[in-house]
């Protein structure tokens, strides 16, 4: 799913896998290293220190953060990367 390398991830998408086409899309555009995102299953994925559901929303990656709100994924990673940098 990813691979380590001096303290940097770089997210790998399952092949024939939309979802992390489009996730793989977002970590190299906001240039995500140093934040893991592993898929676990299904739309579970664990990123940086949570576990969190991703769905894609018409042409969007969207993060549930509550019980039935979403949040762009680039968005939430964006707001917590500290969080996950630690």
């Amino acid at each position: 799913m990813f691979e380590a390398n001096a303290d940097q991830f770089k997210f790998k998408p399952r092949s024939g896998n939309s979802l992390d086409k489009k996730l793989n899309v977002i970590c190299k555009l906001l240039k995500i290293k140093t934040i893991p995102i592993i898929h676990l299953k299904e739309s579970l994925f664990f990123v940086g220190i949570y576990k969190v559901i991703i769905e894609m929303k018409g042409d969007f990656l969207m993060v549930k953060v509550g019980s039935k709100q979403f949040e762009r994924f680039a968005d939430y990673l964006k707001q917590n990367k500290n969080k996950f940098e630690q």
